[in-house]
């Protein structure tokens, strides 16, 4: 109902302040990637963004002080159409507190959150869990729209945070499908995790799982690769030496969007085992989907995002084993049966995630803010 009465709103042009914490920069051009997508987007759109982010080459410390300090006064002087902040925790101080005086600026703020920014990671500190939760508590409360990237997720914020404000979904960018690009029936020979190796995310419970599977992998001409880098890829390793040392088991760290996607055709399978409590989306494993690898999923809330609900039964799993019992029965399945399921999944992942159509939403967003807009 709401995109509805936005597509057909006011359709001029914005100019738009976004605000964020997480920005590509010289030294880590993956940081905030999507959040790059977002403004890329607003522009092909036809929107003028301006951004405020901050400098990664300072201390931590400063540099949020100092980039907190530039938001506010960016804000409180914005003479821009819509403020767009984006992560409702870490990137929202200052301009939360432009709105406290400046009250109208309330009326042109989207707030675009993530999982991490509402329900923060497990070990993270109680006292940085605290502070995330309550400046997105107070961003969400004051906000003309909050952006989210998938329904199941918007599902989540509200039942969680109760918010005043329409939730409108928009899927952090979209995937470009000029890039990853399924090439039909080609020689398939991973079973793939790909993301960040870290507590949450499930790489442990997926290299248990292809260490099981290892005779029936084996006789189907797969070995295992996990792409990706962080703290638990030296446990992997140390706990599964064997399976390394032999070649069943690869790693290799993070790749550029072609050479990733070049990865995904050469797979037959993609296991996304993520229990994370702030999971939204899942933009990895949607590109390996366009590429036609196969996803097998945690969770209903990621299934949701990420399968064609014709084939949950195949796909989702809700425990170590039944990954297991899943991976087992889908590899014996006939290649011809593997092949439709890809097909058909390659068609809805894109109806629902590329570009074209995310930008459409985004646009529908814009607009929707236009239309309430409170003049300055």
């Amino acid at each position: 109902m709401l995109h509805d009465r936005a597509i057909t709103a006011w359709s001029a042009k914005a100019s738009i302040q976004l605000v964020t914490n997480m920005y590509p920069y010289s030294a880590d051009p993956r940081l905030g990637v999507f959040v790059k997508a977002t403004v890329d987007a607003l522009r092909r759109n036809g929107h003028h963004v301006s951004i405020t982010t901050i400098n990664r080459r300072l201390p931590k410390v400063a540099g949020y002080l100092i980039f907190w300090l530039k938001s506010f006064v960016v804000a409180l002087r914005s003479k821009t159409q819509i403020i767009y902040v984006h992560f409702a925790s870490l990137a929202s101080p200052g301009v939360l507190l432009a709105c406290m005086m400046r009250p109208r600026l309330c009326s042109r703020l989207i707030i675009n959150a993530h999982g991490g920014d509402l329900f923060p990671d497990e070990g993270v500190y109680l006292l940085n869990s605290i502070s995330k939760k309550a400046l997105g508590r107070l961003a969400l409360k004051v906000a003309a729209v909050i952006v989210v990237p998938s329904e199941p997720f918007a599902a989540r914020v509200r039942n969680a945070y109760s918010p005043r404000a329409p939730i409108m979904v928009y899927p952090s960018g979209g995937v470009r499908g000029d890039v990853f690009i399924s090439t039909g029936r080609v020689e398939r020979k991973y079973a793939l995790f790909c993301g960040r190796i870290i507590p949450g995310k499930g790489a442990i419970e997926a290299a248990a799982a292809f260490a099981v599977l290892e005779p029936v992998f084996r006789y189907h001409g797969l070995s295992c690769l996990f792409v990706g880098e962080g703290s638990e890829l030296d446990t992997i390793k140390r706990n599964y030496s064997l399976q390394f040392s032999s070649g069943y088991f690869e790693s290799t760290g993070f790749k550029t969007q072609e050479a990733l996607a070049e990865i995904f055709r050469q797979s037959l399978l993609l296991v996304f085992p993520s229990h994370r409590p702030g999971e939204s989306l899942g933009l990895t494993p949607i590109e390996a989907g366009f590429c036609g690898t196969h996803l097998f999923v945690y969770g209903l809330h990621n299934a949701e995002n990420l399968v064609d609900p014709r084939y949950h039964k195949f796909f989702r799993f809700d425990s170590s084993g039944q990954l297991v019992e899943k991976l087992s029965s889908f590899i014996q399945l006939d290649n011809q049966t593997k092949y439709c399921i890809r097909e058909e999944t390659v068609k809805w992942l894109n109806a629902r995630y590329e570009i074209a159509a995310c930008d459409k939403k985004l646009e529908a967003i814009i607009n929707f803010i236009q239309q309430a807009t409170t003049p300055i």
